[in-house]
């Protein structure tokens, strides 16, 4: 094959792979993004935010989301074209003119290092970016107690026990028809109930101030209720704030520099062990290798020519078996590495293993054609049982 018939081929095949990529990884995006998104829905009915603050908040995991998904849609993306040349009968016309398979491997191979980088550059930058982005909007959403409890009619659970009710808001900051059902502690619960109130903050400190009210003291050991009437009562949210702005970042919410420092030079005030957050950022660099992983599976069992559908059928249903196995041996390992310094190294050798596996079989031309063999296999299994079973229904009408 001459060489400029041979570059083309090879760009034909990228081409073709990078957008059954992209659009493969834009579908499982939008598709997984949705059902992430409707976790935080809350946002804007029970804390009164704004839709644009949802739709922020809700953003910021998406390069998290393609780091898992990237490389899934890679696989698919090369078994659609893998698939599509096989039937369009292009790989066998490729082999008829003397082409070898790795014209339409190698290819696919540069693309799985473009993913490859992309997925790394998300992994390592800007995922850990985006979370801590998200976990400082979420802080920031339940620490603003006017938007979180101030929202009129609703009933806004600031704390297990701890329910506020607003019934109207003026534009002045007045409150009015609260309702403060405090049931924190079992033997004792209280209701507070006044017409009117403001926030008032002073310093650091956060009280809702209300007017004109009472509070009915319920014990239930007892069984027994007394009222207190009050002109002016100060109901403390400080707590409330202090403990939503001081909570801290977990390990996959920080950047890749800060959990190197972190191992350099461990703090004991850091939220994890060393060898948690070890774990993380060893799976930071893992990520990308899933993409050479995948794609070297799926190569494996769709390069060869394949002379039958039921070859192509099975050969896809095992590579998406394998890759999947490899994926749960990876996910399985993360938890692994999180208590033993060994999970480290299972967490490389899998997707390196996989990958060097497959190369070298489909670099030597080793059982390329497995599961086409395995079809016929089938095949003839299932003729011979249909030429049994009619054979001996045509014994029977002979016997009668």
């Amino acid at each position: 094959m001459k060489f400029g018939l041979g570059a083309k081929i090879e760009r034909y095949v990228f081409w073709k792979g990078l957008s059954a990529f992209a659009l493969t990884t834009v579908t499982l995006t939008v598709i997984v993004w949705m059902t992430q998104a409707l976790r935080q829905i809350d946002l804007v009915t029970a804390k009164g935010q704004t839709l644009q603050l949802f739709l922020i908040i809700s953003s910021l995991a998406i390069p998290s989301l393609v780091v898992v998904l990237a490389p899934v849609a890679l696989l698919i993306a090369t078994l659609y074209v893998m698939n599509t040349l096989h039937q369009d009968s292009e790989i066998v016309i490729i082999a008829a003119a003397g082409g070898s398979p790795k014209r339409v491997t190698r290819p696919l191979l540069w693309l799985s290092l473009l993913v490859a980088l992309l997925t790394g550059f998300l992994s390592i930058y800007i995922a850990p970016a985006g979370l801590k982005l998200l976990r400082g909007h979420i802080i920031q959403v339940r620490a603003d107690l006017i938007s979180s409890i101030m929202v009129p009619g609703a009933f806004t659970e600031m704390d297990r026990g701890l329910m506020v009710h607003i019934e109207e808001r003026s534009v002045d900051g007045f409150l009015g028809g609260i309702l403060i059902s405090d049931t924190r502690n079992p033997d004792i619960s209280f209701q507070y109930l006044a017409d009117r109130g403001a926030l008032v903050e002073t310093g650091p400190s956060t009280y809702l101030v209300m007017q004109n009210g009472n509070i009915v003291r319920r014990e239930k050991t007892e069984n027994s209720s007394s009222i207190i009437e009050f002109d002016s009562y100060a109901f403390d949210l400080s707590q409330f704030r202090e403990r939503t702005s001081k909570a801290g970042y977990r390990s996959k919410e920080r950047s890749t520099i800060e959990l190197l420092q972190n191992i350099i030079s461990p703090d004991p005030k850091e939220d994890g062990s060393t060898i948690k957050i070890s774990a993380e950022l060893h799976s930071r660099f893992v990520a990308p290798l899933y993409a050479f992983s995948f794609a070297m599976v799926a190569m494996l069992f769709m390069a060869s020519p394949q002379t039958t559908r039921s070859g192509q059928g099975v050969a896809i249903l095992s590579a998406t078996a394998v890759a999947v196995f490899t994926r749960g041996l990876g996910f399985a390992a993360e938890s692994l590495a999180e208590n033993s310094a060994v999970g480290v190294v299972i967490l490389y050798l899998i997707p390196v293993l996989a990958a060097i596996i497959s190369l070298i079989l489909l670099w030597q031309n080793v059982r390329l054609d497995f599961a086409q063999r395995v079809a016929d296999r089938l095949v003839n299994i299932s003729e011979k049982l249909v030429a049994k079973r009619w054979s001996a229904d045509n014994d029977r009408k002979v016997y009668r």
